[in-house]
């Protein structure tokens, strides 16, 4: 069974949310375990400095099990997904995390029986459809969760667009509206 993990953004702040949803995301990750941290939605002089903060708010939930991290390459990603236990796509960019991942052939089939975390542009990058931010639309995401989502629901920080919220309630009814406020997650069994 592959176990979706959907956070609504700001994983980076320490606070019971986020540590439960770290805790969420390490449990079914083995001893020796093998976890993958994809930063390709972020900023490029930003990726080596989140790699060691998600690393460190991972590490402080894994209740004493040795679990190795590596941070994703574009080049390796494939060989590194096959070996990884469980991934986390980070936040930043969705249109820039979606266009890189549409690369890659079959994402859906290479989840499987892994735990797959995304927070914000993750989380939409796995959604059938998500929220836009500072366009006027929604987003079309990979499909591989059958939702509509919408990040940072009624967030004083990042809103998504008024437009943007009646489109997605409009679009495709027949599946399921996740909306996700900053700092919470939602898991999903697929």
């Amino acid at each position: 069974m592959t176990t979706y993990i959907l956070h609504g953004s700001f994983t980076r702040i320490d606070n019971d949310s986020n540590r439960s949803f770290f805790a969420e995301f390490l449990k079914d990750v083995q001893d020796n375990g093998k976890v993958l941290l994809v930063f390709f939605a972020a900023k490029d002089d930003r990726v080596d400095s989140l790699c060691i903060e998600i690393t460190k708010l991972c590490r402080g939930q894994l209740n004493g099990k040795q679990v190795t991290f590596t941070q994703a390459t574009i080049e390796g990603f494939e060989a590194q997904l096959e070996e990884s236990d469980a991934v986390y796509l980070h936040g930043g960019n969705t249109p820039t995390l979606i266009s890189v991942l549409k690369n890659y052939q079959n994402l859906k089939e290479k989840f499987a029986g892994k735990t797959i975390a995304g927070s914000s542009a993750g989380a939409y990058a796995l959604a059938t459809y998500g929220a836009a931010h500072t366009e006027e639309h929604i987003r079309i995401g990979l499909g591989i969760l059958p939702i509509r989502l919408v990040c940072h629901f009624e967030s004083p920080e990042l809103p998504p667009s008024e437009t943007s919220l009646i489109k997605i309630v409009q679009a495709d009814q027949s599946l399921e509206l996740i909306y996700i406020r900053d700092y919470e997650w939602k898991s999903i069994e697929g």
